[in-house]
């Protein structure tokens, strides 16, 4: 198996591999992430709804001043043309 070691998040897979190596790929970055969230959800576990509307109202005003400075504004053109760029496929 080509699979990095376990604290990296990337996988490098050999464009040369056989079909089962693939599927083999597949499974173990999915069991890793899915190992991953299913820890994180257990750390997280007392955390209330409120706690959750509290982090999600932070993350929004974080997100509207980052869309409110001048390198945001000054760079819409370059995040236009790019996410143009990726959906036409061409990359």
């Amino acid at each position: 198996m080509t699979s990095q070691p376990d604290d990296s998040l990337s996988p490098v897979v050999s464009p040369d591999l056989t079909r089962e190596q693939l599927v083999e790929e597949i499974i173990f970055w999915r069991t890793a992430a899915l190992t991953r969230w299913a820890q994180r959800a257990s750390e997280e576990g007392g955390r209330t709804n409120k706690d959750l509307v509290d982090e999600v109202a932070h993350l929004k005003h974080l997100l509207n001043a980052t869309r409110a400075t001048m390198s945001w504004k000054v760079t819409a053109p370059l995040r236009a043309v790019q996410s143009a760029r990726l959906r036409s496929g061409r990359r």
